[in-house]
């Protein structure tokens, strides 16, 4: 249950900051046994890694103590600080390079192109001439229908393949869902 899920968490905090549980915890756990298992699964854990924990404890280096507090005071520069320098040179790097491209792209386009032709180019002089709107023909008005519906033609048969998908999905459905009394006289579309 979700309020089981809850307490549960609230079980795990009070354990982490330890004292007493609340009156509505200790409610919840006297009538729910799942919980109860729980709460004492977690207290036995608690229970035995804190009995290994001093076996396990190791003394702290020999300066450690001043070197902490040189470092708080700002009389030393550690190895924590050349970490965070070091990692703000790849920013620097990666802003540099993209400013690089971007002025390099502001040069490339405001350069002033070559006002020769390029072989590939054709002149103005050597362009067929277009036609002027009077001289271009239209096609037959009998024939413009037929034109016209070759258009339609994808949209209408996609209709059709989903319009026979319903179809078929409603036939399905009534099939295997509705009881046989109801479909006494139902018989599917094709």
């Amino acid at each position: 249950m979700i309020t089981c899920w809850i307490q549960r968490r609230r079980i795990l905090a009070h354990l982490d900051r330890g004292g007493p549980l609340p009156e509505v915890l200790a409610r919840h756990l006297a009538n729910c046994p799942k919980c109860r298992a729980f709460h004492s699964g977690q207290v036995e854990m608690e229970r035995r890694l804190s009995m290994a924990a001093p076996g396990l404890r190791k003394e702290p280096p020999p300066f450690l103590e001043g070197r902490i507090l040189a470092a708080l005071k700002g009389g030393t520069r550690t190895e924590a600080e050349g970490v965070g320098t070091a990692w703000t040179f790849p920013p620097r790097l990666a802003t540099g390079s993209v400013m690089a491209l971007l002025v390099t792209g502001l040069i490339w386009l405001s350069w002033p192109e070559s006002q020769a032709p390029r072989p590939e180019q054709e002149t103005v002089a050597q362009m067929a001439p277009t036609p002027s709107a009077s001289e271009r023909r239209m096609p037959d008005l009998p024939r413009l229908p037929e034109l016209g519906g070759r258009f339609q033609d994808p949209l209408q048969q996609e209709m059709n393949l989903v319009m026979n998908d319903a179809r078929s999905a409603a036939d399905l459905l009534a099939r295997n869902f509705i009881p046989e009394t109801f479909l006494a006289g139902y018989t599917p579309q094709e």
